[in-house]
């Protein structure tokens, strides 16, 4: 599957990447992407066009071998980025409390899927 179609945000969602190791994969698949509060702490903002997003994916992914890839509705995001990501706001749009890490993760639905960074394969999130 091509992978450049799933990294720009769209009119529907604001597309995120978040880089991890694959040895993590099914963790952040299963209970999400853990975020301290605040999304933009650990996820990368992609933008519409396509030679952006692409630069932002070569040039800020470094450190991890792949790159999650989270898209959340346009209206949730903009409602929780206005809030400031109040944990109040963040719960009932996009995150919750992760019990067992103590922090705030980023729900596991607006996690669509992974990139190898290898070889720049996208894995669909299987359910």
């Amino acid at each position: 599957m091509d992978y450049q179609e799933h990294i720009v945000s769209t009119e529907e969602n604001a597309t995120f990447l978040h880089k991890c190791f694959s040895m993590n994969i099914e963790d952040v698949m299963s209970s999400g992407v853990i975020c301290s509060a605040n999304p933009l702490s650990t996820m990368t903002w992609q933008p519409r066009e396509l030679e952006r997003a692409l630069g932002i994916y070569r040039n800020g992914m470094l450190h991890g071998d792949c790159a999650v890839v989270v898209k959340i509705p346009r209206q949730l995001w903009e409602r929780a980025h206005r809030n400031n990501f109040q944990e109040e706001a963040l719960d009932e749009s996009i995150g919750y409390y992760h019990e067992l890490r103590k922090d705030f993760a980023v729900k596991p639905k607006f996690v669509k899927g992974w990139i190898d960074r290898k070889t720049d394969k996208y894995h669909p999130k299987k359910i």
